[in-house]
């Protein structure tokens, strides 16, 4: 089982706690985060997406690189609670921390944010490509986050 906690993303107010798991992302050419990004769990978003504040503070990914779509192999468009913004799919694998120790690796494709004024504060997202391999248990009045490995059946 996977363990995360809820958080508030405003240093003024621990009101609005999110469901957050902290997960390790390594993106082939750029540096392998310590430690991990906290992720909030978002049922509502089809794709996992890394925000600028933890591409940058994380990952060293630069705020030229991360504002320019022009200096990315390819750039897909969507929308959110942030808007309509740009994102640039990146092969990554997701690592996960068993409370045993056991680490769970996940591969697939992370999409990061193109740095705006809107979204420079916004917290990374998980979403339904990677939320789909678990089974997830939220209680908000115990503080409770658990993911739980989900095996098809063949």
């Amino acid at each position: 089982m996977i363990r995360g906690s809820f958080v508030s993303f405003d240093e003024y107010s621990d009101r609005d706690l999110m469901p957050v798991v902290r997960v390790t992302v390594s993106i082939a050419g750029f540096k392998e985060p310590a430690g991990g990004i906290d992720f909030v769990i978002d049922t509502g978003a089809q794709f996992t997406n890394i925000q600028p504040s933890d591409a940058y503070l994380w990952a060293e990914i630069p705020d030229d690189q991360l504002s320019d779509p022009a200096k990315w192999p390819t750039t897909t468009y969507g929308s959110g609670i942030g808007g309509l913004g740009a994102f640039f799919p990146m092969p990554a694998s997701y690592r996960f921390q068993h409370e045993s120790g056991r680490v769970e690796t996940i591969v697939g494709t992370v999409y990061i944010a193109q740095l705006t004024p809107d979204n420079i504060n916004m917290p990374s997202l998980l979403g339904w490509d990677i939320l789909r391999h678990f089974r997830i248990a939220l209680d908000y009045g115990a503080g409770e986050v658990r993911l739980t490995r989900q095996r098809r059946s063949a």
